[in-house]
């Protein structure tokens, strides 16, 4: 890789600092079990997916 100019740099395995979806998936649930504490009831029907769908772009929107 160095021949090509690309460095690499030495971080260890899985590491939650490398990775910032991890951040926005904790934001995210906090946001879901705050303003949407029902979706833990619900049933998988589609229906119930439709508002899953819905609570998560919210709460997608509200993360940016």
């Amino acid at each position: 890789m160095e021949t090509y100019g690309i460095w690499v740099i030495d971080h260890p395995p899985k590491s939650p600092d490398m990775n910032p979806i991890e951040y926005v998936w904790k934001a995210m649930k906090a946001i879901l079990r705050k303003d949407y504490p029902e979706l833990v009831t619900l049933k998988d029907n589609e229906e119930n997916r439709a508002k899953v769908d819905k609570a998560l772009q919210a709460a997608w929107w509200a993360v940016l």
